[in-house]
């Protein structure tokens, strides 16, 4: 059976100063690949949308995951969607254009996705039927200035790239100006101008009344007559057949994430936690039988640790994390096993940068429910963070064994892999031997403790039922997402 496959990368600051940062492109990442794997959006199978982001947006990552997905991973029949977000530039050498990624110089073009390799080598090697690849891009460059014939021009960029590389019933290559010296990068609600307008159409106009569907043509018309000049869309190719956005997926990819989302009385949907690492769903398990006095006792336990946990979220709301702090450790005294107020706790610990107490909580958590996805993927960040790699990613296998349909999970793996093998290249060792699942849930030793916590950490959103990715105010717009992520 065909698959659809979407490879979705934002970058908002970069190393070379060269480049200046960005503030929404990893935003507009996130909201569109939330919305594909959405089941009341484009209901992509989540194992299938891969999510990276920021400084792990990498040129060698970048580019091997592009390659992977287009000579190793599609088939024939399948459907690939690559957008990019971040900046673009023009070699003033040699005149190629060329994308720039968190670890580009650019007066060293081998850091950078040459645009030239992308189309003549990567693109037709592609076995899918249909690919399309959206460049919503920040132009850069003196020479990409004096060769443009109008204010957003993406001609410059591409040179002699083409000259008749793509086929052009295949492929579809889009371009949107996210700005330059003409036009500031813009944004409404938290995203930028065309991502807020291509969700917008997403969620609505450019859905087809009678089959329901949504296809990347009739985003295109929505947006056509929705954009300003810098933002519109260049497309170059044509795609002979429609290009499926949204669609029905195969029950085995759906089912798993309908129970997840709370379709059993046994497990409900608790929240959801945020940051560069991803997300992840929690679930409560109900509590087992047992005598009607016992069973009233353990009611009115859960009632008032409850209302502690919503009183801390409160706190949380009003940033007065010490008290919401006190609030959980008061939760977890009526009721130890609360799972949600552990949940909550870790979180919180983690985003305060106290990474020992943060493992006590989460090692806790995992106690009392062994088969926690996000306390494992929660477990897997922390190791991640103090350097643990080998047992961070058992970690994260274990939270994608548990609930393998969360993207945000197979993101959490893409970062730490690139950790390790970053890890790896830094003192020239070779690969290191698996750790066994035993070590993963071991804490690191006393002296690991020093080491600083990676930036994902301060990024957690601690309010439990909050819209994942960090875009809440555009909560609204989103309104045909499923409930669970809000």
């Amino acid at each position: 059976m065909s698959r659809r496959l979407g490879l979705i990368a934002g970058i908002n600051t970069f190393q070379d100063p060269a480049f200046r940062p960005l503030r929404y492109a990893e935003n507009d990442a996130r909201a569109l690949a939330q919305w594909l794997v959405n089941n009341q959006g484009g209901k992509w199978s989540p194992g299938d949308v891969q999510l990276i982001q920021g400084q792990h947006v990498t040129h060698e990552l970048f580019k091997s995951l592009v390659s992977q997905m287009c000579t190793q991973l599609a088939a024939p029949g399948d459907q690939v969607l690559l957008y990019f977000a971040g900046q673009a530039f023009v070699d003033e050498r040699t005149g190629d254009g060329y994308l720039a990624l968190a670890n580009t110089q650019m007066q060293n073009t081998q850091t950078a996705l040459h645009l030239g390799t992308l189309i003549r080598q990567i693109l037709p090697q592609c076995r899918a039927s249909q690919l399309v690849f959206v460049f919503d891009c920040y132009q850069t460059g003196q020479l990409w200035s004096m060769r443009r014939t109008s204010p957003f021009d993406f001609t410059p960029l591409l040179g002699r790239t083409l000259s008749g590389s793509l086929q052009p019933t295949k492929h579809l290559l889009t371009f949107s100006c996210r700005g330059n010296e003409f036009g500031e990068e813009r944004g409404e609600q938290g995203l930028g101008i065309f991502a807020h307008r291509m969700i917008a159409g997403l969620c609505g106009p450019a859905r087809d009344p009678q089959s329901g569907n949504i296809t990347f043509q009739q985003l295109q018309s929505v947006l056509a007559q929705n954009l300003d000049e810098q933002h519109k869309i260049i497309a170059i190719g044509q795609l002979q057949a429609p290009f499926l956005l949204s669609g029905e997926s195969t029950p085995q990819a759906i089912e798993p994430v309908r129970a997840a989302a709370g379709s059993s009385p046994a497990h409900q949907p608790l929240h959801t936690t945020t940051g560069n690492f991803g997300t992840a769903t929690a679930t409560q398990v109900a509590p087992p039988p047992g005598p009607p006095q016992q069973l009233n006792a353990n009611a009115q336990k859960e009632q008032q640790s409850a209302q502690l946990v919503a009183q801390a979220q409160q706190q949380l709301q009003q940033n007065n994390q010490p008290y919401a702090l006190q609030l959980l450790e008061q939760a977890l005294q009526v009721q130890p096993t609360n799972v949600e107020a552990l949940t909550l706790k870790c979180q919180l610990l983690g985003s305060l940068g106290r990474t020992r107490e943060a493992f006590t909580a989460v090692d806790q958590l995992i106690q009392v429910d062994a088969n926690n996805a996000l306390g494992w993927s929660m477990r897997a960040v922390l190791l991640n963070n103090s350097g643990q790699y080998q047992a961070a990613l058992v970690a994260i296998e274990r939270s994608l064994e548990l609930n393998p349909n969360n993207p945000e999970t197979y993101g959490i793996k893409t970062n730490i892999m690139a950790s390790l093998a970053s890890a790896q290249s830094s003192n020239g060792k070779s690969p290191m031997t698996p750790l066994s699942k035993e070590a993963a849930t071991t804490s690191p030793p006393e002296d690991s403790w020093g080491v600083s916590l990676c930036n994902s950490w301060a990024h957690f959103s601690p309010l439990v039922g909050w819209l994942s990715f960090s875009f809440q105010s555009y909560r609204r717009l989103l309104a045909c997402l499923s409930p669970v992520l809000v």
